[in-house]
């Protein structure tokens, strides 16, 4: 059966008109009618309609930088963090850097890490987090 078209001067041809399908009376999935900017997150044990919080703290637990995003994984979440600390303290006069980034092993990423780095932060973030029998992929 050939497809339906429409013609230059705006006939159609070329056969019937689509099917259309039904809508249903209740959609699929899973909506939250009050936070619909929270997404499903993975949590250790699941998934939660949630966010994902992000923070830089220094030694005497004063916050330089802060973000929210609904991505679940902190991987890809350090060098981003780090600029951002950068940003906020240089917006105050401060011109050092931090000296050190300690984060857990979600956050390990090595480009990142590399990025971090050379630019004069050492990071003390575990490679893994010692769970795996075999290493993840990519590290």
């Amino acid at each position: 059966m050939a497809s339906a078209g429409i013609s230059a001067d705006g006939r159609r041809f070329g056969g019937r008109e689509p099917k259309l399908e039904p809508l249903p009376e209740q959609p699929r999935g899973k909506i939250n009618t009050t936070d619909p900017d929270s997404r499903n997150v993975k949590t250790p044990r699941s998934y939660t309609q949630d966010y994902n919080a992000q923070a830089v703290v220094n030694e005497h637990q004063i916050v330089h930088a802060a973000e929210v995003t609904v991505s679940s994984p902190d991987f890809g979440q350090l060098q981003p963090m780090i600029e951002a600390t950068n940003r906020e303290l240089e917006a105050i006069g401060v011109t050092d850097t931090p000296a050190v980034a300690v984060a857990d092993t979600g956050y390990w990423h090595e480009d990142q890490i590399d990025h971090v780095v050379s630019n004069g932060t050492r990071g003390l973030i575990p490679p893994d987090a010692g769970k795996r029998d075999t290493p993840r992929p990519g590290r």
